[in-house]
């Protein structure tokens, strides 16, 4: 009965890391001299789905902003 439990409690750990490293919803905004030139989305885990990037390079501004859920 013992082992019972233990495997049953180590599959309901195994489930819920995997909930915490699933993959939702990564939407990206991409923006040229602050008008929205890309919009895209993805299912991606969170580590991968960066937050915010600006750089400016020969007088035009580039911004690419990501959230991540839902």
């Amino acid at each position: 009965m013992k082992k019972k439990t233990l495997i049953i409690l180590g599959l309901v750990a195994i489930f819920g890391l995997g909930l915490v490293s699933c993959k939702k919803d990564c939407k990206c905004v991409g923006k040229l001299n602050g008008q929205e030139v890309v919009n895209t989305t993805s299912k991606t885990k969170k580590s991968d789905c960066k937050g915010t990037y600006t750089e400016s390079y020969m007088g035009y501004n580039v911004t690419v902003d990501c959230t991540w859920g839902n």
